[in-house]
Formats: C-alpha cells, sequence, structure tokens
C-alpha cells in the first residue's frame, strides 16, 4: 500500500478544516503557523516622543519654572526629567509631572544656580515605563530676551549701562530700536541703529541710505542728518572722547560722471551741538574705505578696497596704519577696536582674528581665533564676541591662550544664535540675536558673560 508523504497531511488537513467552516457557515480558520507579518498579530504600543519644550530655555538659579512638555504617547503617571550625555543632571529637578493629554505634560523645574550652561536633553517616561528623548530641546543659558518690535530683530550694540540698540522688523520694513535696561524698546522709526553713547541718550545709524543721529528728548527720540554733502552716507560707530562725541561711518563723494566713492569719514561735534565732518584721502590703489569702529581716544579702525582689501587703523591725528595680513589673503576686514587702543578685531583667510600692539606701539600680524567666521568687538579685558565655525561665541584672550566659549541662546539645538556687540562695563554683557524653540522670529537678547566665563 503506498503511503501519503508526510509533506502532504497539512496541506490536505487545511484544505478539509476550510471545507468544513465553509459548509457549516462558519469563518474559516486561520493558519496558526502562517507569516509572521500577518495583519492579525497585535503590534505592540509605541513608546512617547518628545517634540518640544516650552519656553525652552530657563537660566541658572530659575525656581519652579512650568515647561511645557509637547509629544505624543503621553498618560496618566507619566514622569520628566532633563538629561545630559544619557543620564538624568541633577542639577536641573523636576518638581512634578502634570499630565493635560497624550500630547502635552507640564513639568515644574528647579535649575541649581550651578547647572551647566548647556543644551538639555527632556525624557518622557510613562507609567508602563516606555521612554521617549527629545534630543537637545532646552538650554540652561545666560541670555535674556530683550524682546521685539513685531518681527526678526537684531540687537547691534550694547553700552556700560545695558542699554542695546538695534533693528527690528515692523511689518516689511527695518525700524532702529533703544531699548534700556528692563524696559519696553523704543520704536525710533524707520532706519537701522548701529552703535549708542555711553550716557543712552544719543544713537547713531542711517535712515534710506543717509546717516542720522537719534537724540533722546523725553519719551521721543528726533533724528537729524550729519552732513555728507549731500551724497550718501552711513554711521557705523560712536564714542565719547575727551573733547566730546565722535562717530564713524563713511560718506559718498562725486567720482567721475555719474558715479561716487566711498570714503572713511568721521564726524566731530563741537560745543553747539553741530557735527564736523572730516573725509579721509583714500589710501593709495584703493577705490573705497570705511570705518567700523572708533574708542574714546579718537582711534577708527576699518577696511579699503578695490582689487583687494586692507585693514587699517586711523590714529587720532588722522594717520592711516595698514595692519599685516597672512600672505595670499586679499580679503581682510576689520569689525572693531578696544577702548584702550590695543587689539583690533575682524575677519582673515575666512577665520575669526585678532591684531595686537606691542609695548612699542607696533602692531603684530593677525592671530587665528577660530578657523571660520569672524571676530566683531573687544573690550579692554580681551573678550571677543563674533561668530565662530559653531554660531555666536566669546573668545578670552589669555596670558596661556585663548578660552572659546559659545554664547548659548533662547532654544535647542536648533537655535542659531548670532552675537554683534560687547560693553567694557566690569560685568560684561553681549548684544545680538536669538529664537526661542519652534518660534520662526529672532528675538533681540544679551548675554552676561560673567556667568559663563565663571563656568
Amino acid at each position: 500500500m503506498s503511503r501519503v508523504p508526510a509533506s502532504s497531511i497539512r496541506p490536505l488537513l487545511i484544505r478539509s478544516l476550510l471545507a468544513a467552516a465553509l459548509i457549516s457557515g462558519c469563518s474559516p480558520v486561520t493558519d496558526p503557523i502562517g507569516d509572521p507579518g500577518r495583519p492579525d498579530l497585535a503590534k505592540a504600543p509605541a513608546g512617547p516622543t518628545v517634540t518640544s519644550a516650552l519656553p525652552s530655555y530657563a537660566h541658572q538659579g530659575d525656581a519652579a519654572v512650568a515647561v511645557r512638555i509637547l509629544g505624543s504617547g503621553f498618560d496618566q503617571g507619566s514622569v520628566a526629567s532633563w538629561e545630559r550625555e544619557g543620564a538624568a543632571d541633577l542639577k536641573v529637578s523636576v518638581l512634578s509631572t502634570r499630565f493635560v493629554s497624550s500630547t502635552e505634560l507640564v513639568a515644574t523645574i528647579d535649575v541649581a544656580s550651578d547647572a551647566a550652561i548647556s543644551l538639555y536633553d527632556v525624557a518622557v517616561t510613562t507609567s508602563t515605563r516606555k521612554k521617549g528623548i527629545g534630543m537637545e530641546r532646552f538650554t540652561v543659558t545666560v541670555a535674556q530676551p530683550i524682546g521685539t518690535l513685531g518681527g526678526n530683530t537684531l540687537a547691534r550694540a550694547v553700552n556700560d549701562q545695558g542699554a542695546t540698540v538695534g533693528y527690528s522688523m515692523l511689518g516689511s520694513s527695518q525700524h532702529a530700536f533703544f531699548a534700556a535696561p528692563g524696559a519696553a524698546m523704543a520704536d525710533l522709526g524707520p532706519g537701522q541703529a548701529y552703535d549708542l553713547d555711553i550716557t543712552g541718550s544719543t544713537v547713531v545709524g542711517w535712515i534710506g541710505g543717509e546717516a542720522v543721529v537719534w537724540r533722546a528728548s523725553g519719551s521721543s527720540w528726533p533724528s537729524s542728518r550729519l552732513p555728507d554733502n549731500g551724497a550718501g552716507s552711513r554711521a557705523t560707530a560712536i564714542a565719547t572722547t575727551t573733547s566730546g562725541l565722535l562717530i564713524g561711518g563713511s560718506v559718498n563723494v562725486p567720482a567721475g560722471r555719474n558715479k561716487s566713492q566711498s570714503k572713511a569719514a568721521l564726524w566731530r561735534e563741537d560745543e553747539g551741538s553741530s557735527w564736523t565732518l572730516q573725509v579721509f584721502a583714500l589710501p593709495e590703489g584703493f577705490s573705497t574705505a570705511g570705518i567700523e569702529d572708533v574708542n574714546w581716544q579718537g582711534q577708527a579702525v576699518g577696511t579699503a578696497g578695490g582689487p583687494y582689501k586692507q585693514v587699517y587703523v586711523w590714529e587720532a591725528d588722522g594717520t592711516p596704519v595698514p595692519l599685516a595680513s597672512p600672505a595670499g589673503d586679499l580679503l581682510p576686514h576689520a569689525f572693531g577696536i578696544n577702548p584702550a587702543g590695543t587689539i583690533v578685531v575682524g575677519q582673515s583667510s575666512g577665520g575669526a582674528v585678532y591684531w595686537k600692539r606691542d609695548a612699542e606701539g607696533n602692531w603684530l600680524p593677525p592671530r587665528v581665533l577660530e578657523s571660520c567666521g569672524r571676530a566683531i568687538e573687544v573690550n579692554d579685558a580681551g573678550m571677543i564676541v563674533g561668530q565662530g565655525c559653531q554660531n555666536a561665541t566669546l573668545w578670552v584672550l589669555a596670558e596661556d591662550g585663548t578660552v572659546t566659549r559659545r554664547l548659548p541662546g533662547l532654544g535647542g539645538s536648533s537655535d542659531a544664535p548670532a552675537v554683534e556687540g560687547i560693553n567694557n562695563a566690569e560685568s560684561p554683557l553681549a548684544a545680538g540675536k536669538a529664537k526661542q524653540q519652534g518660534s520662526p522670529i529672532d528675538e533681540g537678547v544679551i548675554w552676561n558673560l560673567s556667568s559663563l566665563t565663571a563656568q
């Protein structure tokens, strides 16, 4: 008698069961040893996700900060934690976690006075012990927002009293602003504000291609044009010298038929509050020049351009002194000079650099701070701010080398803060912009650099 092969028994059995089910009106049985990817197998529930934290920042010593954690998969009993390098950081302690919905929790946190100024991961663990982590969604920072007039904002300068100026978008136009410490921004009208004096009563910048000064008059800020022979100008810096206010910038002068040239210029205020304009001759071989910064000693720094560029310091007597650049660098640029007149900062060979004056008064070749970016301003303590290879940066010059600190913004890793100015106060501040996590708008900010360098 022939035997049915064992391999044929199982298909025959399944067909018999299916036929019996159809005859009896029952649903056919499912193959118990079918494809492991078949849809009747239930999938394990996914763990939680963390997409954002609002607010996305706090400061050292902040207490009872309520932070909304947004994401998915949260449940009653979910607990939040702040982590760095894969472990909970006890310097940011979670006092409570309140369940709002499957997509929102509210965590109340205390930030220790010695918490690391850094990016933090925000983690959520559900009641079923499933965990989700929002990488770098929160920052313990030294940045303080100073607000906006409505749109993207940049604080360009901060004086020793902590007052700031810059511009903020209002609709589709740039408006200059002044912000006293702890006060709302004052709208100075259309234009850009670039710098302010030590008293915070005079602001310089330009409106429609014309250099202007704004002067505080009660709660208003009337503007007046600086003399420029009617060809256009810009004002970029102001300093209080022993003889009065000094403004640096550039003016346009006629240069042949329907043409003009931009030349380095200084405005000096006399006793009658009127301005005297001094236009510097272009260095030989250059077709443009402009001043970017001035100090209380009357020194100015800027760049001359043409087929190539050259950095200059204009001494108080008007003498232009060229600063050396590395061989092959045809596009150096100078942006700032410290009050003492011993350090100039800028850009060379695509990186942030500084020039230093030796004891004999000679300017040394530039020294590299970072291989990319630019150094924008410097104070007498040797603190330099600018854009490094990773956004806003503080460099501190020291005898044993340069210390580099990144300036944290107002949000997580997607924030890209920028810094433009630094003051010369005992507790120094820097000014620039940053944005909160998830916000499309840059806010004006100031950084407390003492807290940052103390770490």
